[in-house]
């Protein structure tokens, strides 16, 4: 008869037989796992971190591309909210190009989940560095659309002037002004006072002062012009036994005021006249054109200034005002 086997020996008969069928079920089990597992894309934005003496001279990726692979159950519950992807930007002391590795920060949902593996494209930059510099520039306006009918930008200010910019050495050194983001004048018919945001001259470029300028705006009613041709000139004060020899020529005669009292004005007989109250007797002479016009208009130009003409006594034959038909003037 047999002696009985202890618990060691049974355990330890056979050995490696039962050694290969435990690496077996646990390949097996993780082949399982492993085929099971799901996968999920998306985007999440790249972030620049830690930059201090030295600054990045070339633009940065907007964004990586990210990899989940999980459990089904897991993956749902994870978004891009939960994913940092991140560039370590300290501890560069020269200027130069440096490779930097994509890092990849767990957040929310995505702490503590398991299983889950997280890739992510590309997993490196290149990068040059500068040092950098920081000055300050003049803040120009910007603007887009029109103002009402009738109205138009009188002047535009901003408070303040000028702002700090910080960034790469050279991008700062050609950097001569920051605008601001085009303000719409669309509809406008009275003086405005509004922030307005900067609009950085680049993505590397920093304002550490000054985010957004207060914006003073003049509106006015806006100046128009008209020209009038052929004009009469009429004749004032004229005594009656007195008259013009010959014809006068016309007159051309352009007024400037709003859009709106332009368009109303109407051309009367007399806007354009020559006085002959200090005339008493015939003879030769030069006399002013004048223009008579509204108070809320004003003579942008006008042609003749003045004219030469010949008083003579009036005969029988002789053309009561004597103006004639106008001839053009010549410019």
């Amino acid at each position: 008869m047999k002696a009985k086997k202890s618990l060691f020996e049974r355990l330890t008969d056979d050995w490696p037989a039962k050694v290969l069928s435990v690496f077996a079920a646990i390949f097996l089990f993780w082949l399982f796992q492993n085929n099971s597992l799901k996968h999920k894309y998306f985007q999440v934005n790249l972030k620049a971190n830690g930059a201090g003496r030295m600054v990045p001279a070339d633009d940065l990726p907007d964004v990586a591309h990210v990899t989940l692979r999980g459990a089904a159950d897991t993956l749902e519950f994870i978004g891009p909210e939960d994913i940092e992807a991140y560039l370590d930007l300290s501890g560069i002391d020269a200027e130069g190009q440096r490779v930097l590795p994509i890092k990849i920060r767990r957040l929310g949902n995505a702490i503590g989940a398991d299983p889950l593996q997280i890739s992510v494209d590309p997993i490196q930059v290149k990068i040059s560095f500068e040092a950098r510099e920081t000055k300050f520039v003049p803040v120009e306006a910007r603007f887009s659309g029109s103002p009402a009918a009738g109205f138009e930008k009188a002047s535009a200010q901003v408070s303040p002037g000028k702002v700090e910019i910080s960034g790469p050495r050279s991008l700062v050194a050609k950097t001569q002004s920051v605008s601001t983001e085009a303000f719409d004048l669309s509809g406008l018919n009275k003086d405005t006072v509004s922030a307005v945001q900067l609009s950085p001259p680049s993505s590397l470029v920093e304002l550490p002062s000054s985010k957004s300028v207060e914006l003073r705006l003049e509106i006015r009613q806006a100046y128009a012009k008209k020209t009038f041709d052929y004009l009469p000139i009429a004749l004032i004060g004229l005594p009656y036994r007195l008259a013009v020899e010959g014809k006068l020529p016309g007159g051309r005669l352009t007024v400037s005021g709003s859009q709106p009292d332009v368009d109303a004005f109407v051309l009367k007989e007399d806007t354009m006249f020559i006085d002959f109250t200090t005339v008493n007797k015939p003879g030769s002479v030069i006399l002013p054109v004048q223009i008579s016009l509204p108070p809320e208009l004003t003579v942008a130009d006008r042609e003749p200034t003045e004219l030469q003409v010949k008083v003579v006594e009036r005969g029988s034959g002789t053309p009561e005002r004597g103006s004639g038909t106008p001839e053009r003037v010549s410019p």
